[in-house]
């Protein structure tokens, strides 16, 4: 399933730069569900394969609610983590 998205989302990139080579694509997500995000950018699988296609995006926006905390220190059942750090 992983892959499907991954293809989706290149193709939507895709098709968007086929009209407006100046369109800024934006991807976002929330807490600290970032794996999704990294394996887009590097081209890895859940599987642990790597060196699938990779997707490339403009920005980056993250949704990121007061009651979730400090986003620099956000804690959840994996422990303690600095998303802004990640996402960087």
């Amino acid at each position: 399933m992983y892959g499907l998205a991954r293809g989706a989302i290149r193709g939507m990139i895709a098709g968007v730069k086929s009209v407006n080579g100046l369109a800024k694509i934006l991807l976002g997500g929330t807490w600290l569900h970032t794996a999704f995000f990294q394996m887009l950018a590097d081209g890895s699988q859940p599987d642990g394969t790597w060196g699938h296609p990779t997707v490339n995006w403009d920005i980056t926006s993250w949704h990121w609610y007061s009651n979730e905390g400090d986003i620099i220190y956000a804690c959840g059942g994996t422990g303690c983590h600095d998303v802004l750090a990640t996402l960087n």
